[in-house]
């Protein structure tokens, strides 16, 4: 009786397969793996590599031996294939350029190969990236989230693949986060302009529910309010990211300068853009005229006769960190939701 019991035991125990459920199904286990990834279309709707009838079935048989989405991900990361996916939202902008440089080399060193991916902010292209990263049987994901990407991020959660968010936040996800105190950022930022004697400051920000655009709306608000200036208004000026050169030509046309001295950028990119606009209005040397401070620093910045102090985000730390993190994940085979927050520095 013993026996019989410990043996019952262990095949009660035993984690069920992507080969258990096609061995069961009648199927084969690419047709399996097709199947439980839920693959979507461009549209956003669910668009299985099987016909609807096979799949239906297969996720019956799948139900039926209790087999949840996490043995998806382990039966899917059986084999260690040493990639980790790092997802962007531009790589064309310097500051992740360099961070996707930085974590390469690193990754280099500690025996992992990098693969990217670019999303230019379009939620369906990071649906996309995402399970092309997954399909590839990738370790585990470095991520930028974009607006609008909450659902995909679960579907990563769901599957407990180890992952780890910079720079921007998403809700309840699980996973690691590695983020700038924007805070502090703004704070400096305000503080900064204040010491030179501006009172009268505006930013200019993107039209976007991104957590570290919000988080330096915040900190900006609330340094004004510090200093007690408030009084003079907290204008915050909203650029189309979809259209940035014509709207940040806009807002600088519609700002009345009489009663705004500085501006805080909350981005470079926006920066850049805003600094082409105040040329077109003001003339080379803008900094007579108005004060100015940016998030993070560009090679563009040294081609303007006006010098452009900025807030400088550690971007050896993004990588760094983040890869450190992916790694002790993959390498000691759990997950982990540990957040840490970089400190930015000014250069004046």
């Amino acid at each position: 009786m013993t026996g019989s019991r410990g043996k019952h035991k262990t095949q009660m125990d035993k984690k069920t397969t992507i080969k258990d459920i096609a061995r069961e199904a009648g199927v084969s286990p690419a047709l399996v793996s097709f199947a439980l990834s839920n693959n979507r279309a461009d549209d956003g709707k669910r668009k299985y590599k099987v016909s609807d009838k096979t799949a239906r079935h297969i996720l019956e048989v799948a139900k039926k031996m209790n087999f949840s989405p996490s043995d998806v991900a382990r039966s899917l990361r059986s084999k260690k294939s040493h990639t980790i996916g790092v997802v962007l939202s531009d790589i064309s902008n310097p500051f992740f350029s360099n961070i996707a440089r930085c974590i390469e080399n690193e990754a280099f060193r500690r025996g992992y190969s990098v693969i990217f991916g670019s999303t230019d902010e379009n939620p369906v292209k990071f649906d996309r990236i995402v399970r092309t990263f997954i399909d590839k049987r990738v370790d585990g994901l470095i991520i930028v989230p974009c607006e609008g990407c909450v659902a995909t991020m679960s579907y990563v959660s769901e599957l407990e693949i180890p992952t780890v968010l910079i720079d921007r936040n998403v809700g309840e996800i699980k996973a690691s986060r590695v983020m700038l105190d924007n805070l502090k950022a703004s704070e400096m930022a305000v503080g900064h302009l204040y010491k030179l004697g501006y009172r009268k400051i505006a930013m200019v920000s993107y039209d976007m529910k991104l957590s570290n655009i919000r988080l330096r709306e915040e900190g900006f608000r609330s340094a004004m309010e510090k200093y007690g200036i408030e009084e003079n208004g907290t204008e915050i000026h909203y650029v189309s990211y979809t259209d940035i050169q014509e709207s940040s030509q806009r807002i600088v046309d519609e700002i009345d300068f009489n009663s705004v001295e500085a501006i805080i950028y909350a981005t470079n990119s926006l920066a850049i853009e805003g600094l082409k606009a105040l040329k077109k209005k003001m003339g080379e040397d803008i900094t007579d005229n108005i004060g100015i401070v940016a998030f993070d620093g560009s090679d563009a910045f040294d081609l303007c006769p006006s010098h452009i102090s900025y807030i400088k985000q550690p971007i050896s730390d993004f990588a760094g960190k983040s890869l450190e993190l992916i790694i002790h994940m993959l390498e000691n085979g759990e997950s982990v939701e540990e957040s840490i927050l970089l400190t930015p520095e000014f250069v004046e």
